[in-house]
Protein backbone atom coordinates (compact mmCIF):
# COMPACT_ATOMS: atom_id res chain seq x y z
CA UNK A 1 0.00 0.00 0.00
CA UNK A 2 1.36 3.47 -0.88
CA UNK A 3 2.81 5.42 2.04
CA UNK A 4 1.72 8.85 3.27
CA UNK A 5 -1.81 8.75 1.95
CA UNK A 6 -4.27 11.44 3.10
CA UNK A 7 -6.52 10.50 6.02
CA UNK A 8 -9.68 11.00 3.92
CA UNK A 9 -10.90 12.41 0.61
CA UNK A 10 -11.89 15.57 2.48
CA UNK A 11 -8.42 16.04 3.96
CA UNK A 12 -6.89 15.52 0.50
CA UNK A 13 -9.13 18.29 -0.86
CA UNK A 14 -8.39 20.63 2.06
CA UNK A 15 -4.67 20.14 1.66
CA UNK A 16 -4.91 21.54 -1.88
CA UNK A 17 -7.31 24.34 -0.84
CA UNK A 18 -4.71 25.50 1.71
CA UNK A 19 -1.67 25.14 -0.56
CA UNK A 20 -3.14 26.47 -3.84
CA UNK A 21 -6.48 28.22 -3.18
CA UNK A 22 -6.53 30.19 -6.42
CA UNK A 23 -5.62 27.36 -8.76
CA UNK A 24 -8.46 26.38 -11.11
CA UNK A 25 -10.04 23.08 -10.12
CA UNK A 26 -12.90 23.10 -12.64
CA UNK A 27 -13.45 24.60 -16.07
CA UNK A 28 -17.16 24.25 -16.86
CA UNK A 29 -19.24 25.91 -19.57
CA UNK A 30 -17.07 29.03 -19.99
CA UNK A 31 -16.61 29.47 -16.22
CA UNK A 32 -13.65 28.80 -13.94
CA UNK A 33 -13.90 27.54 -10.35
CA UNK A 34 -10.83 27.62 -8.14
CA UNK A 35 -10.15 25.24 -5.28
CA UNK A 36 -11.22 28.09 -2.97
CA UNK A 37 -14.49 28.59 -4.89
CA UNK A 38 -15.41 24.94 -4.50
CA UNK A 39 -14.39 24.99 -0.82
CA UNK A 40 -16.66 27.96 -0.11
CA UNK A 41 -19.63 26.26 -1.76
CA UNK A 42 -18.91 23.04 0.14
CA UNK A 43 -19.05 24.71 3.58
CA UNK A 44 -22.44 26.28 2.78
CA UNK A 45 -23.84 23.08 1.30
CA UNK A 46 -22.59 21.14 4.32
CA UNK A 47 -24.43 23.60 6.56
CA UNK A 48 -27.63 22.99 4.63
CA UNK A 49 -27.21 19.22 4.91
CA UNK A 50 -26.64 19.55 8.64
CA UNK A 51 -29.78 21.67 9.01
CA UNK A 52 -31.69 18.92 7.19
CA UNK A 53 -30.52 16.45 9.83
CA UNK A 54 -27.79 14.63 7.90
CA UNK A 55 -25.41 13.02 10.38
CA UNK A 56 -22.42 10.72 10.15
CA UNK A 57 -23.19 7.47 8.23
CA UNK A 58 -26.53 8.79 6.88
CA UNK A 59 -26.96 7.91 3.22
CA UNK A 60 -27.53 10.70 0.68
CA UNK A 61 -28.29 9.75 -2.93
CA UNK A 62 -26.87 11.77 -5.84
CA UNK A 63 -29.02 11.50 -8.95
CA UNK A 64 -27.68 14.29 -11.14
CA UNK A 65 -25.38 14.84 -14.07
CA UNK A 66 -21.86 16.26 -14.19
CA UNK A 67 -21.55 19.84 -12.93
CA UNK A 68 -19.65 21.86 -10.30
CA UNK A 69 -22.73 21.40 -8.09
CA UNK A 70 -22.24 17.62 -8.20
CA UNK A 71 -18.62 18.08 -7.08
CA UNK A 72 -19.49 20.46 -4.24
CA UNK A 73 -22.45 18.40 -3.04
CA UNK A 74 -20.38 15.22 -3.12
CA UNK A 75 -17.71 16.81 -0.93
CA UNK A 76 -20.33 18.39 1.33
CA UNK A 77 -21.91 15.00 2.06
CA UNK A 78 -18.51 13.62 3.02
CA UNK A 79 -17.82 16.84 4.99
CA UNK A 80 -20.66 16.07 7.41
CA UNK A 81 -19.74 12.38 7.53
CA UNK A 82 -22.53 11.18 5.26
CA UNK A 83 -22.28 8.31 2.81
CA UNK A 84 -22.82 9.11 -0.86
CA UNK A 85 -25.11 6.76 -2.79
CA UNK A 86 -24.30 7.03 -6.50
CA UNK A 87 -27.23 6.72 -8.92
CA UNK A 88 -26.92 6.32 -12.68
CA UNK A 89 -28.64 9.34 -14.29
CA UNK A 90 -30.30 7.08 -16.86
CA UNK A 91 -32.11 5.07 -14.23
CA UNK A 92 -35.87 5.27 -14.06
CA UNK A 93 -38.37 4.74 -11.28
CA UNK A 94 -37.97 0.96 -10.94
CA UNK A 95 -34.17 1.11 -10.58
CA UNK A 96 -34.22 4.30 -8.52
CA UNK A 97 -36.77 2.82 -6.11
CA UNK A 98 -34.63 -0.26 -5.48
CA UNK A 99 -31.47 1.74 -4.74
CA UNK A 100 -33.20 4.23 -2.44
CA UNK A 101 -35.02 1.48 -0.55
CA UNK A 102 -31.97 -0.74 -0.29
CA UNK A 103 -29.65 2.03 0.92
CA UNK A 104 -32.36 3.56 3.17
CA UNK A 105 -31.27 6.95 1.85
CA UNK A 106 -32.41 9.89 3.95
CA UNK A 107 -32.04 12.53 1.24
CA UNK A 108 -32.21 12.53 -2.57
CA UNK A 109 -30.32 15.20 -4.53
CA UNK A 110 -31.40 15.50 -8.16
CA UNK A 111 -31.57 18.06 -10.97
CA UNK A 112 -34.28 19.51 -13.19
CA UNK A 113 -33.65 16.99 -15.96
CA UNK A 114 -34.41 14.10 -13.60
CA UNK A 115 -36.94 15.83 -11.37
CA UNK A 116 -39.92 14.03 -12.93
CA UNK A 117 -38.52 10.59 -12.07
CA UNK A 118 -37.38 11.82 -8.66
CA UNK A 119 -40.77 13.28 -7.74
CA UNK A 120 -42.53 10.04 -8.69
CA UNK A 121 -40.76 8.27 -5.89
CA UNK A 122 -40.46 10.73 -3.02
CA UNK A 123 -43.60 9.51 -1.20
CA UNK A 124 -42.89 5.82 -1.76
CA UNK A 125 -39.58 5.56 0.13
CA UNK A 126 -40.04 5.35 3.89
CA UNK A 127 -36.51 6.47 4.74
CA UNK A 128 -36.53 9.47 2.40
CA UNK A 129 -37.06 12.75 4.28
CA UNK A 130 -36.33 15.31 1.57
CA UNK A 131 -35.84 15.84 -2.16
CA UNK A 132 -33.58 18.69 -3.33
CA UNK A 133 -33.54 19.79 -6.96
CA UNK A 134 -30.35 21.56 -8.07
CA UNK A 135 -29.81 23.87 -11.06
CA UNK A 136 -26.19 23.07 -12.05
CA UNK A 137 -25.37 26.69 -11.16
CA UNK A 138 -22.89 26.59 -8.29
CA UNK A 139 -23.81 29.99 -6.83
CA UNK A 140 -27.57 29.32 -6.95
CA UNK A 141 -27.20 25.83 -5.54
CA UNK A 142 -24.92 26.99 -2.71
CA UNK A 143 -27.47 29.68 -1.83
CA UNK A 144 -30.28 27.13 -1.94
CA UNK A 145 -28.58 24.99 0.71
CA UNK A 146 -27.36 27.97 2.72
CA UNK A 147 -30.90 29.38 2.99
CA UNK A 148 -32.37 26.26 4.55
CA UNK A 149 -33.70 27.09 8.01
CA UNK A 150 -30.96 27.07 10.67
CA UNK A 151 -28.23 26.42 8.09
CA UNK A 152 -24.82 27.97 8.65
CA UNK A 153 -21.44 27.52 7.08
CA UNK A 154 -19.56 24.57 8.55
CA UNK A 155 -15.89 25.49 8.36
CA UNK A 156 -14.56 22.26 9.85
CA UNK A 157 -15.47 18.80 8.54
CA UNK A 158 -16.37 15.98 10.90
CA UNK A 159 -13.55 13.73 12.05
CA UNK A 160 -13.12 11.08 9.36
CA UNK A 161 -11.10 7.87 9.52
CA UNK A 162 -9.64 5.97 6.60
CA UNK A 163 -11.98 3.04 7.18
CA UNK A 164 -15.14 5.17 7.29
CA UNK A 165 -17.46 4.39 4.39
CA UNK A 166 -17.52 7.22 1.83
CA UNK A 167 -19.60 5.80 -1.01
CA UNK A 168 -22.06 3.04 -1.77
CA UNK A 169 -21.74 2.15 -5.44
CA UNK A 170 -24.44 -0.09 -6.84
CA UNK A 171 -23.43 -2.93 -9.11
CA UNK A 172 -25.83 -5.40 -10.67
CA UNK A 173 -25.81 -9.07 -9.79
CA UNK A 174 -26.95 -12.29 -11.39
CA UNK A 175 -30.05 -12.19 -9.19
CA UNK A 176 -31.19 -9.16 -11.16
CA UNK A 177 -31.14 -6.84 -8.13
CA UNK A 178 -28.21 -4.48 -7.81
CA UNK A 179 -26.21 -4.54 -4.59
CA UNK A 180 -24.26 -1.74 -2.95
CA UNK A 181 -20.49 -2.01 -2.65
CA UNK A 182 -19.28 -0.18 0.47
CA UNK A 183 -16.20 1.86 -0.43
CA UNK A 184 -14.11 3.57 2.25
CA UNK A 185 -11.87 6.63 2.23
CA UNK A 186 -8.95 4.18 2.42
CA UNK A 187 -10.12 2.39 -0.72
CA UNK A 188 -10.29 5.65 -2.65
CA UNK A 189 -7.22 7.55 -1.48
CA UNK A 190 -4.87 4.56 -1.60
CA UNK A 191 -6.04 3.73 -5.12
CA UNK A 192 -5.70 7.34 -6.30
CA UNK A 193 -2.20 7.68 -4.85
CA UNK A 194 -1.09 4.45 -6.57
CA UNK A 195 -2.78 5.30 -9.85
CA UNK A 196 -1.55 8.91 -10.08
CA UNK A 197 1.98 7.73 -9.35
CA UNK A 198 1.76 5.08 -12.08
CA UNK A 199 0.41 7.55 -14.64
CA UNK A 200 2.88 10.35 -13.77
CA UNK A 201 -0.05 12.62 -12.89
CA UNK A 202 1.00 16.10 -11.74
CA UNK A 203 -0.60 19.37 -10.64
CA UNK A 204 0.11 20.73 -14.13
CA UNK A 205 -2.27 18.29 -15.79
CA UNK A 206 -5.64 19.29 -17.22
CA UNK A 207 -8.06 16.37 -17.55
CA UNK A 208 -10.94 16.52 -20.02
CA UNK A 209 -13.58 14.68 -18.00
CA UNK A 210 -16.68 13.58 -19.88
CA UNK A 211 -17.23 10.30 -18.04
CA UNK A 212 -20.19 10.43 -15.64
CA UNK A 213 -19.31 11.23 -12.04
CA UNK A 214 -21.73 8.55 -10.84
CA UNK A 215 -19.33 6.01 -12.40
CA UNK A 216 -16.05 4.87 -10.80
CA UNK A 217 -13.99 5.81 -13.86
CA UNK A 218 -15.27 9.39 -13.72
CA UNK A 219 -15.40 9.87 -9.96
CA UNK A 220 -12.69 7.68 -8.44
CA UNK A 221 -10.18 8.08 -11.25
CA UNK A 222 -10.96 11.47 -12.80
CA UNK A 223 -12.07 13.59 -9.85
CA UNK A 224 -10.26 11.88 -6.98
CA UNK A 225 -7.01 11.71 -8.93
CA UNK A 226 -7.24 15.43 -9.67
CA UNK A 227 -7.70 16.52 -6.05
CA UNK A 228 -4.98 14.12 -4.88
CA UNK A 229 -2.54 15.82 -7.26
CA UNK A 230 -4.03 19.32 -7.20
CA UNK A 231 -4.57 19.41 -10.94
CA UNK A 232 -7.38 20.85 -13.08
CA UNK A 233 -10.46 19.34 -14.73
CA UNK A 234 -12.25 20.51 -17.85
CA UNK A 235 -15.66 19.08 -16.99
CA UNK A 236 -18.41 18.29 -19.51
CA UNK A 237 -21.99 17.28 -18.75
CA UNK A 238 -21.68 14.35 -21.14
CA UNK A 239 -19.79 13.03 -24.14
CA UNK A 240 -20.56 14.76 -27.43
CA UNK A 241 -17.91 13.62 -29.90
CA UNK A 242 -17.67 16.83 -31.92
CA UNK A 243 -17.36 19.00 -28.80
CA UNK A 244 -14.74 16.74 -27.26
CA UNK A 245 -12.71 16.61 -30.48
CA UNK A 246 -12.76 20.41 -30.69
CA UNK A 247 -11.62 20.67 -27.07
CA UNK A 248 -8.78 18.19 -27.60
CA UNK A 249 -7.63 20.14 -30.65
CA UNK A 250 -7.04 23.36 -28.66
CA UNK A 251 -3.85 21.99 -27.12
CA UNK A 252 -4.57 22.74 -23.45
CA UNK A 253 -5.80 19.25 -22.48
CA UNK A 254 -3.14 16.81 -21.27
CA UNK A 255 -5.29 13.79 -20.36
CA UNK A 256 -8.48 12.19 -21.67
CA UNK A 257 -10.21 9.15 -20.19
CA UNK A 258 -12.92 7.29 -22.08
CA UNK A 259 -14.57 4.01 -23.00
CA UNK A 260 -13.94 2.24 -26.33
CA UNK A 261 -17.09 3.68 -27.93
CA UNK A 262 -15.79 7.22 -27.26
CA UNK A 263 -12.35 6.48 -28.69
CA UNK A 264 -13.98 5.01 -31.79
CA UNK A 265 -16.08 8.14 -32.34
CA UNK A 266 -13.05 10.43 -31.91
CA UNK A 267 -11.04 8.27 -34.29
CA UNK A 268 -13.74 8.60 -36.96
CA UNK A 269 -13.60 12.39 -36.62
CA UNK A 270 -9.81 12.43 -36.81
CA UNK A 271 -9.77 10.37 -40.00
CA UNK A 272 -11.86 13.05 -41.72
CA UNK A 273 -10.21 16.13 -40.24
CA UNK A 274 -6.94 17.89 -41.04
CA UNK A 275 -6.82 19.31 -37.49
CA UNK A 276 -5.59 16.71 -35.01
CA UNK A 277 -5.71 16.71 -31.19
CA UNK A 278 -2.51 18.08 -29.67
CA UNK A 279 -0.93 18.43 -26.25
CA UNK A 280 -2.23 15.08 -25.01
CA UNK A 281 0.20 13.01 -22.98
CA UNK A 282 -2.24 10.32 -21.81
CA UNK A 283 -5.35 8.67 -23.24
CA UNK A 284 -6.92 5.96 -21.10
CA UNK A 285 -9.55 3.39 -22.05
CA UNK A 286 -11.54 1.10 -19.80
CA UNK A 287 -14.94 -0.38 -18.85
CA UNK A 288 -14.94 -2.64 -21.92
CA UNK A 289 -12.36 -4.29 -24.21
CA UNK A 290 -10.64 -2.03 -26.75
CA UNK A 291 -9.95 -3.67 -30.09
CA UNK A 292 -6.29 -3.86 -31.20
CA UNK A 293 -7.37 -2.17 -34.44
CA UNK A 294 -8.67 0.95 -32.67
CA UNK A 295 -5.56 0.89 -30.47
CA UNK A 296 -3.25 1.03 -33.51
CA UNK A 297 -5.38 3.50 -35.50
CA UNK A 298 -5.55 5.97 -32.60
CA UNK A 299 -1.76 5.83 -32.33
CA UNK A 300 -1.51 6.56 -36.06
CA UNK A 301 -3.98 9.47 -36.00
CA UNK A 302 -3.21 11.02 -32.59
CA UNK A 303 0.43 10.06 -32.17
CA UNK A 304 -0.26 8.50 -28.79
CA UNK A 305 -0.81 4.94 -27.56
CA UNK A 306 -3.98 4.39 -25.59
CA UNK A 307 -3.35 3.05 -22.09
CA UNK A 308 -5.85 0.33 -21.20
CA UNK A 309 -6.79 -0.30 -17.59
CA UNK A 310 -9.05 -2.67 -15.65
CA UNK A 311 -11.35 -1.82 -12.77
CA UNK A 312 -14.77 -2.45 -11.30
CA UNK A 313 -17.12 -0.84 -8.81
CA UNK A 314 -16.07 -3.04 -5.89
CA UNK A 315 -12.33 -2.59 -6.40
CA UNK A 316 -11.98 0.76 -8.23
CA UNK A 317 -8.84 0.40 -10.43
CA UNK A 318 -6.85 -2.84 -10.43
CA UNK A 319 -4.38 -2.88 -13.31
CA UNK A 320 -3.08 -0.70 -16.11
CA UNK A 321 -0.58 -0.80 -18.90
CA UNK A 322 2.59 1.04 -17.86
CA UNK A 323 3.02 4.73 -18.56
CA UNK A 324 6.66 4.04 -19.36
CA UNK A 325 7.27 0.71 -21.02
CA UNK A 326 5.33 -1.50 -23.38
CA UNK A 327 1.59 -0.97 -23.72
CA UNK A 328 0.36 -4.28 -25.04
CA UNK A 329 -2.78 -3.94 -27.12
CA UNK A 330 -5.47 -6.35 -25.95
CA UNK A 331 -4.11 -6.52 -22.39
CA UNK A 332 -5.00 -4.45 -19.33
CA UNK A 333 -1.45 -4.35 -18.01
CA UNK A 334 -0.11 -5.08 -14.56
CA UNK A 335 -1.47 -4.46 -11.02
CA UNK A 336 -1.10 -1.02 -9.48
CA UNK A 337 1.16 -0.65 -6.45
CA UNK A 338 -0.20 -2.40 -3.36
CA UNK A 339 -2.56 -4.69 -5.29
CA UNK A 340 -2.04 -8.43 -5.57
CA UNK A 341 -3.63 -10.42 -8.39
CA UNK A 342 -3.87 -14.13 -9.00
CA UNK A 343 -5.53 -16.39 -11.54
CA UNK A 344 -7.37 -19.21 -9.79
CA UNK A 345 -9.31 -22.35 -10.66
CA UNK A 346 -12.73 -23.32 -9.30
CA UNK A 347 -11.06 -24.58 -6.10
CA UNK A 348 -9.42 -21.13 -5.66
CA UNK A 349 -5.96 -22.53 -6.32
CA UNK A 350 -3.50 -20.35 -8.23
CA UNK A 351 -2.87 -21.28 -11.85
CA UNK A 352 0.32 -21.07 -13.87
CA UNK A 353 1.26 -18.41 -16.43
CA UNK A 354 -0.93 -18.40 -19.57
CA UNK A 355 -3.63 -20.54 -17.93
CA UNK A 356 -7.13 -19.07 -17.90
CA UNK A 357 -9.05 -18.86 -14.64
CA UNK A 358 -10.90 -16.41 -12.43
CA UNK A 359 -9.17 -13.12 -11.65
CA UNK A 360 -8.90 -12.69 -7.87
CA UNK A 361 -7.60 -9.67 -5.97
CA UNK A 362 -6.23 -8.48 -2.67
CA UNK A 363 -5.41 -4.90 -1.70
CA UNK A 364 -6.45 -1.67 0.04
CA UNK A 365 -8.63 -0.77 -2.95
CA UNK A 366 -11.20 -3.51 -2.35
CA UNK A 367 -14.55 -2.69 -0.77
CA UNK A 368 -15.43 -4.06 2.65
CA UNK A 369 -18.50 -5.88 1.35
CA UNK A 370 -22.05 -5.33 0.13
CA UNK A 371 -24.48 -3.11 2.01
CA UNK A 372 -26.85 -5.25 4.11
CA UNK A 373 -25.91 -8.39 2.16
CA UNK A 374 -23.75 -10.62 4.36
CA UNK A 375 -24.40 -13.71 2.24
CA UNK A 376 -23.37 -12.01 -1.00
CA UNK A 377 -20.28 -10.67 0.77
CA UNK A 378 -19.35 -14.13 2.04
CA UNK A 379 -19.82 -15.68 -1.40
CA UNK A 380 -17.59 -13.09 -3.09
CA UNK A 381 -14.52 -13.59 -0.90
CA UNK A 382 -12.50 -16.80 -0.64
CA UNK A 383 -11.71 -18.31 2.74
CA UNK A 384 -8.17 -16.94 2.42
CA UNK A 385 -9.56 -13.42 1.75
CA UNK A 386 -9.19 -13.01 -2.01
CA UNK A 387 -11.90 -11.04 -3.81
CA UNK A 388 -13.52 -13.06 -6.61
CA UNK A 389 -14.07 -10.69 -9.54
CA UNK A 390 -16.10 -13.09 -11.67
CA UNK A 391 -13.89 -12.14 -14.63
CA UNK A 392 -11.82 -14.72 -16.47
CA UNK A 393 -8.31 -14.07 -17.70
CA UNK A 394 -4.65 -15.08 -17.79
CA UNK A 395 -1.26 -13.53 -17.13
CA UNK A 396 1.49 -13.77 -19.75
CA UNK A 397 5.19 -14.30 -19.08
CA UNK A 398 5.66 -10.58 -18.39
CA UNK A 399 2.78 -10.45 -15.89
CA UNK A 400 0.39 -8.59 -18.23
CA UNK A 401 -3.26 -9.49 -17.70
CA UNK A 402 -5.61 -10.39 -20.54
CA UNK A 403 -9.35 -10.61 -19.81
CA UNK A 404 -10.95 -13.23 -22.02
CA UNK A 405 -14.31 -13.99 -20.50
CA UNK A 406 -16.65 -13.73 -17.56
CA UNK A 407 -17.59 -16.29 -14.98
CA UNK A 408 -20.70 -14.26 -14.19
CA UNK A 409 -23.36 -13.49 -16.76
CA UNK A 410 -22.70 -9.92 -17.78
CA UNK A 411 -23.06 -7.81 -20.90
CA UNK A 412 -20.96 -4.67 -21.30
CA UNK A 413 -22.66 -2.31 -23.74
CA UNK A 414 -21.23 1.14 -24.36
CA UNK A 415 -19.19 0.86 -21.15
CA UNK A 416 -22.20 0.10 -18.94
CA UNK A 417 -22.82 -3.21 -17.19
CA UNK A 418 -26.08 -4.96 -18.00
CA UNK A 419 -27.06 -8.20 -16.29
CA UNK A 420 -29.30 -10.46 -18.39
CA UNK A 421 -31.33 -11.68 -15.41
CA UNK A 422 -32.81 -8.22 -14.80
CA UNK A 423 -34.06 -7.97 -18.39
CA UNK A 424 -35.20 -11.59 -18.51
CA UNK A 425 -37.39 -11.11 -15.45
CA UNK A 426 -38.88 -7.93 -16.92
CA UNK A 427 -39.64 -9.45 -20.34
CA UNK A 428 -41.11 -12.55 -18.69
CA UNK A 429 -43.78 -10.29 -17.13
CA UNK A 430 -45.46 -10.00 -20.54
CA UNK A 431 -48.33 -12.48 -20.83
CA UNK A 432 -47.42 -13.55 -24.36
CA UNK A 433 -43.88 -14.58 -23.37
CA UNK A 434 -43.33 -18.28 -22.64
CA UNK A 435 -39.54 -18.26 -22.35
CA UNK A 436 -36.81 -15.64 -22.67
CA UNK A 437 -33.03 -15.45 -22.61
CA UNK A 438 -30.89 -12.33 -22.97
CA UNK A 439 -27.38 -12.48 -24.44
CA UNK A 440 -24.71 -10.09 -25.70
CA UNK A 441 -23.65 -10.22 -29.35
CA UNK A 442 -20.47 -8.63 -30.66
CA UNK A 443 -21.11 -5.06 -31.82
CA UNK A 444 -18.59 -2.66 -33.42
CA UNK A 445 -20.10 0.43 -31.79
CA UNK A 446 -21.16 -0.69 -28.31
CA UNK A 447 -18.83 -3.67 -27.74
CA UNK A 448 -21.81 -5.91 -27.13
CA UNK A 449 -25.37 -5.62 -28.41
CA UNK A 450 -28.10 -6.54 -25.94
CA UNK A 451 -30.18 -9.23 -27.59
CA UNK A 452 -33.37 -10.88 -26.36
CA UNK A 453 -34.31 -14.36 -27.57
CA UNK A 454 -37.99 -15.01 -26.97
CA UNK A 455 -40.46 -17.84 -27.20
CA UNK A 456 -43.86 -16.20 -27.56
CA UNK A 457 -46.44 -14.61 -29.80
CA UNK A 458 -45.81 -10.84 -29.72
CA UNK A 459 -43.89 -8.15 -31.57
CA UNK A 460 -40.29 -7.05 -31.21
CA UNK A 461 -41.53 -3.47 -30.70
CA UNK A 462 -43.68 -4.41 -27.72
CA UNK A 463 -40.75 -6.07 -25.97
CA UNK A 464 -38.40 -3.15 -26.54
CA UNK A 465 -41.03 -0.60 -25.48
CA UNK A 466 -41.81 -2.56 -22.30
CA UNK A 467 -38.12 -2.55 -21.33
CA UNK A 468 -37.57 1.10 -22.28
CA UNK A 469 -40.42 2.32 -20.07
CA UNK A 470 -39.21 0.38 -17.02
CA UNK A 471 -35.42 0.57 -17.17
CA UNK A 472 -32.58 2.85 -18.26
CA UNK A 473 -32.40 3.22 -22.03
CA UNK A 474 -28.98 1.58 -22.31
CA UNK A 475 -30.46 -1.67 -20.95
CA UNK A 476 -33.18 -2.17 -23.55
CA UNK A 477 -32.63 -4.88 -26.19
CA UNK A 478 -31.18 -3.65 -29.47
CA UNK A 479 -32.33 -6.81 -31.20
CA UNK A 480 -35.00 -9.45 -30.59
CA UNK A 481 -35.09 -12.97 -32.03
CA UNK A 482 -38.04 -15.35 -31.82
CA UNK A 483 -37.46 -19.11 -31.54
CA UNK A 484 -39.64 -22.18 -30.93
CA UNK A 485 -37.72 -23.19 -27.81
CA UNK A 486 -34.55 -22.40 -25.88
CA UNK A 487 -31.74 -24.97 -25.77
CA UNK A 488 -31.35 -26.37 -22.25
CA UNK A 489 -29.07 -28.89 -20.58
CA UNK A 490 -30.18 -31.92 -18.53
CA UNK A 491 -30.71 -29.70 -15.47
CA UNK A 492 -32.91 -27.28 -17.38
CA UNK A 493 -30.37 -24.45 -17.60
CA UNK A 494 -30.43 -22.41 -20.80
CA UNK A 495 -27.27 -23.06 -22.82
CA UNK A 496 -26.55 -19.55 -24.01
CA UNK A 497 -23.42 -20.43 -25.95
CA UNK A 498 -25.53 -22.76 -28.13
CA UNK A 499 -28.27 -20.14 -28.39
CA UNK A 500 -25.79 -17.54 -29.67
CA UNK A 501 -24.60 -19.95 -32.36
CA UNK A 502 -28.21 -20.59 -33.41
CA UNK A 503 -29.13 -16.93 -33.87
CA UNK A 504 -25.85 -15.88 -35.51
CA UNK A 505 -25.36 -18.78 -37.92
Amino acid sequence: MPNNIPSSLVSAFLEKVNSQPNKVLLYFEEKEYSYKDIYESVVFMAGGLKALGIEKTDRVALYLENSPSFISMYLAILWVGGIVVLVNTRYKKLELSHILNDSTAKLLISDKERSTEAKKIILEIDSLKELIILNHDLAQDSDLLANIKEAQAIIRPVDLKLDDIAVIGYTSGTTGKSKGAMLSHRNFVSNSVALTKAWHWSKNDNLLLVLPLFHMHGLAVGFHGSIIQGSSISLKRKFIAEDVYKELSKGNITMFFGVPTMHKRLLELAQNNDIKPKGLRLMVSGSAPLSPQIHSEVEKEFGIKILERYGMTETIMNTGNPYLGERKAGTVGIPFEGINLRIANEENQELAVNETGEIQLRGPNICSGYWQRPNATKETWTTDNWFKTGDLGFKDNDGYLTINGRAKELIISGGFNVYPRELEELIAELDEVTEVAVVGLVDPDFGEKITAVVVGNLSKEKIIEHCATKLAGFKKPREVFFVDKLPRNALGKVQKHILIKQITS
